[in-house]
């Protein structure tokens, strides 16, 4: 009784600390003045505790009080990027470590941005303890580049790990069964398979390639190398020191942080308030530009995103089959909307949520415009979805394609005996626990679900070649689940141009007709408490400071446990009950 009482008591207390911590926080914001004016001669600072992606997140109580940021949307970076070219407040831009972990797409309109910025007349300085690939592919078009003295840059190009858990799962008593069609539709091998197959291989290798050749082809030109020179010294070398990669023109000095700083100031500002270099983080920054820049038209486009794994029902963290399909109705109904675009971010998932999306995308284009962005992914289900759009962007090194589909089917009766677990199961039909995982399916039924899943990759054929417009014969030699990058989808007539979002909305005005544009983005919005939180937190108020907590912890974590939690969700996904999956065959990390 006196323990229970004990920690009833600790429970309280901690309790009430936590809600007098964010009490003084919401003070603080109320109370405090707004935020200093950005002092003349500073410099935007992207650091390495920024995050974007497609949509953005919302940030949240509990993981702002731990130090870590909410994602920015992709388009509102760019935009900071771009507004600062032309504001006479801002004297260049400032990359500091930069490895912010996103898909080559993103890192390749990012650096398009840079370009723009550096081509308008400012600046662009980089410094980092070390570079790897990512890092150096955006800090190489700066002006100069800095590495630590003890630091090392990698260009010992791509690489690409998948787990196989088949062994693992064997131990612990569960069985994996699968149907699938498709040669290269190897999202089930890491479950039933030791080693990788060799089409996995083949597909995976090619974009590799594609990832490789861009990074060499980009950092070279912006660097004044022949391509050929630097493929030379990524296979011979790899990992360079800071002297050599000095040697070697790679990096234009060898300082430490305190010259690049120093450097900051001879070309910058000094804010004399706070004591250091006149700077201004990303989120800082885009609280001084208007929420919709531009002028105003009487075209209205919206952009909707479809960002994560495709699921059956409602979510707001990942792509609700009936959440997207309901957004997609209203668009259709609502007679100020002029046409849509939908920026897709998605290794698909499952085959019914994308049926429901597509039928939505069909009956609106017979309304309006209707118009696809590809971001990083939009593949397999992610590619289901865009198939009947009037036009289709993406970038070349978008991952898309993957038109097959799979069923997977965990039993977990070795597990349950192994701790002493009967299961007895009564049932009026043969086939009413089909889908239980609590028993092994018979090649019968296996047979039976195989037949489904045959119908359901040739209705899949049926919608690309009908949506494309393409002849369902070619549709079915480019499927079998190949993944192809943006380049390869636009040989074979899978998409239409290469372009970014910013094209699509483009692309849709024009459908429209002439005149000027606004743009809507259906993002998700914050909450007044949690604006006021990231704001009295202080994030990006100082951001060559250092790192964010969140950084240093995930920096302690093998990159390989990163992704188990992710694998582990893959296998519990297609697991449910009834799930036919249209996803991507692979989780692609690269390093």
């Amino acid at each position: 009784m006196r323990r229970t009482l004990f920690l009833l008591l600790v429970s309280t207390l901690g309790t009430m600390l936590g809600i007098g911590l964010i009490g003084m926080l919401l003070v603080g914001a109320f109370s405090e003045p707004p935020p200093d004016a950005i002092p003349a001669g500073a410099w935007l600072v992207f650091d390495e505790t920024l995050a974007f992606n497609e949509q953005g997140e919302l940030p949240d109580a509990l993981s702002l009080l731990e130090g870590i940021e909410p994602a920015l949307p992709l388009r509102k970076v760019i935009a900071a990027v771009d507004a600062a070219s032309s504001d006479p407040r801002i004297v260049g831009i400032a990359l500091y470590e930069t490895p912010w972990h996103t898909g080559m797409v993103g890192l390749a309109e990012l650096r398009a941005a840079l370009q723009r910025f550096r081509d308008g007349g400012k600046p662009v300085l980089a410094w980092a303890s070390q570079y790897e690939e990512a890092g150096w592919y955006l800090a190489s078009v700066a002006d100069h580049v800095s590495l630590a003295p003890l630091g090392v840059l990698e260009v010992d190009g791509f690489a690409a790990e998948v787990m196989y858990f088949t062994d693992a799962l064997a131990k612990l008593g569960v069985e994996v069964q699968v149907t699938r069609v498709g040669r290269y539709k190897s999202a089930v091998e890491p479950f039933v398979e030791r080693s990788m197959s060799e089409p996995d291989r083949e597909q995976m290798r090619a974009l590799l390639d594609e990832y490789h050749e861009t990074f060499l082809t980009a950092t070279a030109e912006s660097r004044g190398f022949e391509t050929d020179t630097l493929r030379a010294i990524a296979t011979e070398e790899g990992v360079l020191t800071a002297e050599r990669a000095e040697e070697l023109d790679l990096v234009d000095a060898v300082a430490p942080f305190d010259v690049f700083l120093d450097s900051l100031v001879d070309r910058g500002g000094w804010d004399e308030e706070q004591g250091i270099v006149a700077q201004v983080g990303v989120r800082r920054w885009l609280r001084e530009l208007p929420a919709d820049p531009g002028v105003p038209g009487p075209v209205h486009v919206v952009v909707v995103y479809a960002e994560g794994t495709i699921v059956d029902g409602e979510s707001e963290d990942e792509i609700g089959g009936a959440t997207l399909a309901r957004s997609l109705r209203i668009l259709r109904d609502d007679d100020d909307v002029d046409a849509v675009v939908l920026r897709i971010d998605s290794p698909g998932g499952s085959a019914a949520a994308s049926e429901a999306i597509l039928r939505e995308m069909r009956l609106l284009r017979d309304v309006k415009p209707v118009v696809v962005s590809m971001g990083a992914v939009a593949a397999s289900g992610g590619y289901w979805i865009a198939c009947y759009a009037d036009r289709i962007y993406a970038h070349p090194h978008t991952v898309t394609g993957s038109i097959g589909v799979f069923g997977m089917f965990p039993n977990v009766a070795g597990t349950l005996e192994k701790v002493g677990i009967a299961v007895e199961t009564v049932k009026i039909t043969p086939t009413a626990d089909l889908f239980s995982p609590l028993r092994r399916k018979e090649d019968a039924e296996l047979q039976r679900v195989q037949v489904w899943i045959d119908d359901i990759y040739e209705d899949f054929l049926d919608r690309v070649a009908e949506g494309r417009g393409l002849e369902r014969e070619s549709v079915a030699e480019l499927a079998q689940g190949r993944v192809w990058s943006g380049r390869d989808a636009r040989d074979a007539g899978l998409i239409d141009a290469f372009g970014g979002l910013q094209d699509a909305v483009a692309a849709a005005a024009e459908l429209v007709g002439d005149g000027s544009v606004t743009v809507e983005y259906l993002e998700p919005e914050a909450e007044p408490i949690e604006s006021m939180l990231l704001e009295a937190l202080g994030f990006e108020d100082a951001p060559l400071v250092g790192v964010g907590a969140f950084a240093e912890i995930a920096a302690l974590l093998p990159p390989s446990w990163r992704g188990l939690a992710g694998e582990v969700r893959t296998l519990l996904a297609a697991g449910r009950r009834g799930s036919v999956q249209a996803r991507l065959p692979f989780t692609l990390r690269l390093r």
